[in-house]
């Protein structure tokens, strides 16, 4: 019997759940790591876990591990892999790649890679290559990059264990079935005697994992997913097996346990999907929900265990922290003698339930939450408690650090506000981890300030990485002088779309800042970049000064601000190029506020690639080109991937033919250590300048041993005339 090594992720802080789940299911060798469990046992072990696993996200067969200094040593050390043994050439794959402080700056790029040194090598031993199905592969594959590793694996559960199956309409906000599960298991429930009560239920989903667990129900039964079963060691029999007897188990203790869970919520709405979930899971006789509000439920000693994730940001009207507290403090009256855990957004702690024992740190979703139990008065539950560290880590950071750090803000502030005024700049950057202590980014734009937060390096524990956020985020409404719901925090972690995890259930709130004779739509809320890239103001500014009666080209325009400045300066005509629809959207709207919206001003939306390849050689040619590729970019409408360092010879070389004598390119590079191939540049013909700093702004200062934000390279067809000068 071969023993297999697997891998199972969860949310942080359900990794002490999953671990014990894990030894019930009899796994071998369970070891606890951040983020998730590892363990060992038969391929069978591994189809269990799919079906019972509750707090799960995946489970995952580990293949190898080897070494991915670069993009090339990943690649060659994936093909060097039996991959003729995984997948089969009838069969379909796709790659999910993952990544924690390794050398390969994009995702996408190291995923490319390893999908070809996969079909590379099926193809070499096989004579054929597999297909990939991104959306529903026979056999997913997934690797970890961490550092200068990569861990690969055959995702066994194919798809995540939370879509469990039972909900057709999960409403706003929900919660992830498998972090419910968790919170169930944090409170203490007892399957054998269940006592839950859900009074702010949403979608009902904690009281359906209670109910689960309680009837000894497999969540995994409801997927319509099957494991990996066309993965060549799997075995089809011994899964069919397995889930028979599962079904079983749950038919057995519907037909013979006698319980009911209650749910209640204020939305009828709400109420309605929690009925359909208990409906469809096969659970309608042993939950009841109701529609009522926390002001409406009868006064009841008798209940022992309330577990609810009470309405925040997108499930609360008004949405606050205060109105917020007051829900709990109704909660707290109506239940007075029951142990109440609630899960509570972590910015919220405090301010909602000062005195609560802190059981976890929990996401849900993008939201970073503490899962907090509020015991009725007089009682001390064992273990809770005895100081701010002890709950969560929410002692103050070092009060030298945050004054150091308040000072700063400050002082730049108060510096860059004059300098602001008298050019008219509405837009800058006050801070970028000046204070080892508190390594954020902070801009300004008018009165709203976006915080970008670096990830605190491995040395740092959470619970203090935690505290100085608390500690920066109180203090900088008044540093600044900002209403508090104007700072927006995010992090740098981009996810799929663009979008910004830790935002995702705010609404765009888009507004207007001005710079100079420019006039910009931003949005702090609804991606991780805003809308305006700040470290080119002064290569804007100088396309405005040279941009009249010129014809302007802007490829991977984004939202076009330096379009507007060309057109501001008195382009004769300008083309802008992106495939994104929202961000040509932005553009015409940043036209039309200057005043130059209409046909001299065309919006193109495509493959930058396939529009220069297009581009044809005649009398209507180009006097300047402003490209500001992606570091890597790749999309379903996209021919094939752009990767900046490996394309931007192949790029710039066919805007050759379109630009007019005496014409430039405008080329930026924001890649980490970016290399300009300069003889693969002028043996397409074009020479080459590098303009980085000329442009810099007082809010970007160059430092020695830091590099700059981007580099700037001008370029000219070789003996035309100008060249690269000013």
């Amino acid at each position: 019997m071969t023993v297999h090594g697997f891998f199972a992720p969860t949310p942080r802080g359900l990794e002490g759940v999953l671990r014990r789940e894990l030894a019930d299911l009899g796994a071998r060798r369970v070891e606890q790591v951040a983020g998730g469990v590892r363990f060992e046992g038969p391929l069978a072990l591994g189809f269990e876990a799919c079906l019972w696993l509750r707090t799960a996200s995946r489970v995952l067969v580990h293949l190898a591990r080897v070494e991915a200094p670069d993009a090339d040593g990943l690649y060659a050390a994936v093909r060097a892999l039996p991959w003729e043994g995984h997948v089969d050439p009838a069969t379909t794959f796709a790659v999910r790649t993952t990544a924690r402080r390794s050398p390969l700056d994009h995702l996408g790029y190291a995923t490319l890679r390893i999908k070809d040194a996969i079909v590379d090598r099926v193809r070499a031993v096989r004579g054929r290559r597999p297909s990939v199905d991104r959306d529903d592969p026979d056999v997913p594959v997934a690797v970890h990059l961490a550092g200068r590793v990569a861990h690969v694996y055959v995702d066994l559960s194919r798809g995540s264990l939370h879509r469990r199956g039972y909900r057709a309409d999960p409403g706003p906000a929900p919660l992830a079935p498998h972090v419910a599960a968790g919170l169930v298991a944090l409170a203490g429930f007892d399957p054998a005697r269940p006592d839950l009560e859900d009074p702010c239920c949403g979608g009902g989903t904690i009281a359906v994992e209670a109910c689960l667990w309680a009837l000894d129900g497999a969540p995994g039964l409801f997927r319509a997913q099957a494991p990996a079963l066309a993965w060549p060691p799997a075995d089809r029999a011994t899964f069919e097996r397995i889930a028979a007897a599962a079904r079983a188990r749950f038919d057995r203790a519907r037909a013979e346990r006698r319980f009911v869970l209650r749910g209640f919520d204020v939305s009828a709405g709400a109420v309605a999907r929690a009925r359909d979930v208990a409906a469809r899971a096969g659970l309608a006789d042993h939950l009841t929900f109701e529609r009522r509000g926390v002001d409406e439920l009868a006064a009841d000693d008798g209940v022992a265990r309330v577990v609810t994730n009470p309405p925040y940001g997108k499930r609360l009207a008004g949405g606050g922290p205060a109105e917020l507290a007051h829900l709990v403090a109704r909660l707290r009256r109506v239940r007075p003698a029951a142990r109440l855990f609630l899960l509570l957004p972590e910015d919220a702690v405090d301010t909602v339930a000062g005195d609560a024992a802190v059981r976890a740190k929990v996401r849900n979703g993008p939201i970073r939450c503490r899962f907090v139990e509020l015991t009725p008065p007089g009682r001390t539950e064992a273990g809770a408690p005895s100081s701010p560290e002890d709950a969560g880590g929410r002692r103050p950071a070092r009060d030298a650090d945050l004054e150091a750090f308040a000072r700063r803000v400050q002082k730049r502030d108060a510096h860059l506000r004059k300098w602001a005024r008298r050019r008219g700049v509405e837009a800058y950057r006050v801070y970028d981890a000046d204070v080892p202590a508190f390594a954020f980014c902070i801009e300004r734009y008018g009165d709203h300030v976006a915080v970008w937060e670096y990830a605190p390096p491995p040395s740092i524990p959470e619970a203090k990485a935690a505290a100085r956020r608390r500690a920066a985020l109180e203090r900088l409404p008044s540093l600044l002088s900002v209403p508090r719901e104007h700072v927006v925090f995010k992090t740098r972690r981009p996810v799929a779309g663009g979008r910004l995890a830790a935002q995702a259930a705010r609404a765009p709130r888009p507004f207007v800042v001005r710079e100079g004779p420019f006039r910009f739509l931003v949005d702090l809320d609804a991606h991780l970049d805003t809308g305006l890239f700040l470290d080119h103001r002064g290569t804007r500014a100088h396309l405005c000064e040279v941009a009249r009666g010129k014809r302007f080209l802007n490829l991977f325009c984004y939202t076009g601000s330096a379009t507007v400045a060309a057109a501001c300066g008195g382009a004769a005509r300008t083309v802008s190029v992106d495939l994104s629809r929202t961000y040509l959207a932005v553009l015409e709207e940043n036209l039309r506020r200057c005043g130059a919206a209409g046909p001299r001003h065309a919006l193109v939306r495509a493959d930058v690639m396939d529009f220069v390849a297009s581009l044809p050689a005649g009398p209507d040619r180009f006097d300047l080109v402003f490209v500001d590729p992606p570091t890597f970019s790749a999309s379903k409408k996209m021919a094939s991937s752009f990767e900046v360092e490996r394309d931007h010879v192949r790029l710039l070389g066919a805007l050759v033919p379109a630009l007019a004598p005496g014409g430039r390119i405008y080329f930026a590079a924001h890649k980490r250590g970016f290399r300009l191939d300069r003889a693969g540049l002028e043996a397409v013909g074009l020479s080459v300048e590098e303009w980085t700093g000329r442009f810099a702004q007082p809010d970007f200062p160059l430092k020695k041993g830091k590099p700059p934000p981007h580099r700037l390279f001008v370029l000219a067809r070789t003996g035309g005339r100008g060249g690269a000068r000013r």
